[in-house]
């Protein structure tokens, strides 16, 4: 993973207004392909699911980001309540 940009201090658009510090991060692969994310992304997708609207500059494209990391191969293990 590279740090692409400076921080920045940046608060959750929702209800928590959780601040973060904030950077721009690329991963590569062992194929050479990249996926560009901003860090905030973890807590709005995690807390609110929001992957941000489609064409906007920070979006996080769910299928994109599964293929990426391989989700789809191996699922997580859900304990039974």
């Amino acid at each position: 993973m590279k740090l692409l940009g400076p921080n920045w201090l940046t608060n959750c658009p929702f209800i928590d207004y959780v601040g973060h510090t904030e950077s721009e991060y690329e991963v590569i692969d062992g194929n050479g392909r990249s996926y560009h994310f901003v860090g905030i992304m973890a807590h709005l997708i995690e807390v609110h699911g929001f992957f941000e609207g489609r064409g906007t500059e920070y979006r996080v494209d769910p299928d994109e980001l599964i293929n990426f990391f391989h989700l789809n191969e191996n699922p997580p293990i859900r304990q039974k309540k």
